[in-house]
């Protein structure tokens, strides 16, 4: 048979195109995320890369995406034309078709007796119909589901999934359909046995935890283990056909840092968050930060207030306890400058990051004090996202003591995260104590490999005794 692309000439928003991948990929630029140390990564396109899974992603990265999805349809739901091409076998947007005519016996009431092409999508197994009245259906879960073609407005070609008729409520994507096809065909989830260890997946070591199937297909869960603290040491990778997610939130891409790290990127609301999977040989077996559990403090809201001085300012923060104060931190770290103040008000990040500033000195005071060391202290770049320490210490012998401020977000997984953080900067050299701010509270770190003697020993002492108190061995009463 001709070339499509040949027979079809004249129909001008008929886009029959080749494999051209970056026309389909649905890549999307954004700005450069770089808020992990020894990373930087530029946040990835919406559509999950297969690439990252499978060997050979070129079908899946064009049917993963809505864009492609569209124009597809839009090509092919125009029944006379179709006629007008003939049955047979063709390639059409990158991909092999063989169309078959017939008529339709079975299937909605007002389908019965029409005329209709099937286009067999050969690289996926999938089949789509289209009927003389140019209703377009795609067979999913033993019967022909119709498409909302309505969907397909000349201004939202390239946006938006096209769902199948769901009735009352939204239906299945017809990318997630196509990818169901498609996994199925190839028999990737057959190379999951349950316990299983595998490194199929991201190229990391991880155990099959489950290997079933849902109401749009098959799926298997994969456990993920990397030591970085309480909370989510351990990551449970969930793939299927709409997608992979990382402890339920969607996955959209995974770097490798420069310390051998490999990180899973998730979308969670419109930021996107990096958390570890592995970590490297010398992050595992150094700087491990040595947590002063009965150091963990409570912060006090209306101490905050006062020590502050920035109740007025709380108020318009929409800061009303200490959880709302540490999580308000939390996201103005996150964010630059210029998109906190456009969401509450000119100066409010300076003004929020001065006042984080004299919390976190007082919690560094009071943590030196209770470890029994004399330390004065000064702050550098607070929670500013500047280079270098964010508090400076200094000791009564001169030495000089780096403090690392966090604020985490709520949820485990960011808290995890910043202790990963600590984690490296430990073992960089690059702090000897470590205070994470965490839901309404405060957690203090010190980093056993420190050069200063004292305090390196009391990190050793909580590592020979975990369940006994901090004021035990540091003399406090």
């Amino acid at each position: 048979m001709a070339d499509l692309k040949a027979r079809i000439t004249g129909y001008e928003y008929i886009p029959f195109l080749s494999s051209d991948e970056e026309v389909f990929s649905g890549i999307m630029p954004n700005e450069v995320l770089s808020n992990v140390p020894g990373i930087n990564m530029v946040p990835p396109e919406n559509t999950f890369n297969w690439a990252l899974i499978l060997k050979d992603a070129s079908v899946a990265k064009k049917i993963s995406s809505d864009s492609w999805a569209r124009y597809f349809i839009n090509a092919i739901k125009d029944y006379k034309k179709l006629d007008q091409i003939g049955e047979g076998e063709m390639e059409m947007l990158g991909l092999k078709i063989d169309m078959e005519k017939g008529i339709s016996k079975e299937g909605y009431p007002d389908s019965i007796g029409k005329s209709y092409f099937d286009l067999e999508l050969m690289d996926t197994g999938s089949t789509i119909r289209v009927y003389d009245d140019n209703t377009v259906s795609v067979w999913f879960k033993e019967g022909f589901r119709r498409l909302k073609i309505e969907q397909l407005e000349a201004n939202t070609a390239n946006t938006g999934p096209l769902e199948t008729d769901g009735g009352k409520g939204a239906g299945a994507d017809l990318t997630t359909i196509l990818m169901r096809d498609y996994l199925d065909k190839i028999g990737f989830f057959d190379k999951f046995t349950v316990g299983q260890d595998t490194e199929e997946v991201f190229g990391v070591k991880g155990t099959v935890k489950d290997n079933g199937v849902a109401w749009d297909g098959r799926y298997v869960t994969i456990e993920y283990k990397a030591e970085i603290g309480k909370g989510s040491g351990i990551k449970e990778v969930r793939i299927a056909a709409d997608g992979v997610t990382v402890n339920g939130r969607p996955i959209v891409d995974v770097v490798i840092g420069e310390d051998g790290a490999v990180y899973i990127l998730y979308r969670h609301g419109n930021e996107v968050f990096p958390t570890p999977i592995t970590l490297p040989d010398t992050i595992l077996t150094q700087g491990r930060p040595k947590e002063a559990d009965s150091l963990t403090t409570k912060l006090d809201y209306y101490d905050i207030q006062g020590k502050t001085g920035a109740t007025d300012l709380f108020g318009e923060l929409d800061i009303e306890n200490s959880n709302d104060f540490t999580r308000r931190v939390a996201y103005a770290a996150q964010v630059n400058m210029k998109a906190f103040d456009a969401e509450y008000g000119e100066g409010k990040w300076k003004a929020l990051m001065d006042a984080t500033d004299q919390i976190a000195k007082v919690a560094t005071d009071k943590a030196f004090e209770d470890l029994g060391l004399n330390v004065k202290t000064t702050v550098k770049a607070g929670e500013t996202n500047m280079p270098g320490a964010d508090i400076e210490g200094k000791t009564n012998d001169g030495t000089i003591l780096n403090v690392d401020i966090e604020f985490a977000g709520s949820g485990n997984d960011r808290y995890s995260n910043h202790i990963y953080s600590l984690r490296q900067k430990f073992t960089q050299g690059k702090a000897d104590l470590g205070i994470i701010f965490w839901e309404g509270e405060y957690h203090v770190f010190i980093n056993p490999a420190t050069d200063y003697e004292p305090l390196a020993n009391i990190a050793k002492d909580i590592t020979r005794a975990v369940s006994r108190s901090i004021k035990d061995f540091v003399g406090i009463s």
